[in-house]
């Protein structure tokens, strides 16, 4: 009877040892799920329309990739995960009596347009942060501005300002933006030799001695 008890102990040990790890599986499986379907919403008539000729795709065919684009990277979804949803779509929706490269070249077409609308809509994002990181550095310079909206703007960028900071300030030759590659050197030799710190780089307009604008 003891040894009856013992196996069967063992056995259901195992088999909740398997299930828990059925479940570890199923929730990573879960986790890396590909985007929902609105951002794919009309790709399998696009590919049913275009691929038996291998036609270029219309205009309005295009801008509808391009703002599904635009629309996801606003969404926060990842480019990897969004192009393999395109692929796994196509595969689907593949159309076996059609010539494989005209599927290949409309889904191409497909993937470029939604990329196009993807980069738009995130270099605006990125245009929107510089702005406004340059704004709060240009406040904090200045004085300006109430100093609990300045401490909750901060908090934006991950500063405290309730802690003590070292402020630097460097003026080149020639005034500069966030596209040259000067300031983005200078930024990364920062951000490699103070790893560990919380730095807020921002390009300004030229400034004097006492960090105002000339």
């Amino acid at each position: 009877m003891s040894r009856a008890r013992t196996s069967r102990a063992r056995t259901g040990r195992s088999a909740g040892a398997r299930a828990a790890a059925g479940e570890g599986a199923a929730t990573a499986h879960a986790g890396d799920a590909l985007p929902g379907e609105d951002f794919l919403d009309g790709f399998e008539q696009v590919l049913a329309d275009a691929a038996p000729t291998g036609r270029r795709l219309t205009r309005d065919e295009i801008e509808s990739r391009r703002a599904l684009g635009a629309r996801a990277a606003q969404a926060g979804h990842g480019w990897r995960s969004l192009v393999r949803a395109h692929l796994v779509a196509g595969r689907d929706n593949w159309l076996r009596a059609a010539d494989p490269d005209s599927v290949l070249a409309v889904i191409e077409q497909a993937v470029d347009a939604f990329a196009d609308g993807y980069e738009r809509a995130q270099r605006l994002v990125v245009r929107k942060e510089e702005a406004a990181r340059r704004e709060f550095i240009d406040d904090l310079l200045n004085g300006r501005g109430d100093q609990g909206q300045l401490v909750a703007r901060s908090e934006r960028f991950g500063l405290r300002l309730s802690r003590a900071h070292a402020v630097a300030v460097a003026e080149g030759p020639e005034k500069y933006d966030e596209t040259d590659p000067v300031p983005r050197q200078v930024a990364a030799d920062l951000f490699a030799r103070f790893e560990n710190r919380r730095i807020l780089f921002g390009e300004q307009p030229q400034l004097d001695g006492r960090g105002t604008r000339r």
